[in-house]
């Protein structure tokens, strides 16, 4: 949705009077954009990794077996 509001409302805000090179500032707003947005998708990817292996440590039965050892049988 920012992405949006930035491509259509940029132009209006960012002007020739209110900045030199407004393209300038264009590139330096979508470099810093895509820099915070890849930093939030990789954090929150590693938190959602780390709730993944929290679940399947707290529940045994989730775990494989290891090689020649029959699983236990389920109740």
């Amino acid at each position: 949705m920012l992405a949006l509001v930035t491509y259509w409302g940029f132009g209006y805000v960012v002007t020739p009077t209110t900045f030199r090179n407004p393209a300038f500032v264009y590139e330096l707003y979508s470099f810093a954009f895509a820099c915070v947005f890849m930093f939030v998708f990789y954090w929150r990817i590693a938190v959602h990794l780390a709730t993944v292996v929290k679940i399947q440590r707290s529940n045994p039965p989730l775990q494989g077996t290891p090689a020649g050892k029959p699983a236990a049988p389920l109740s």
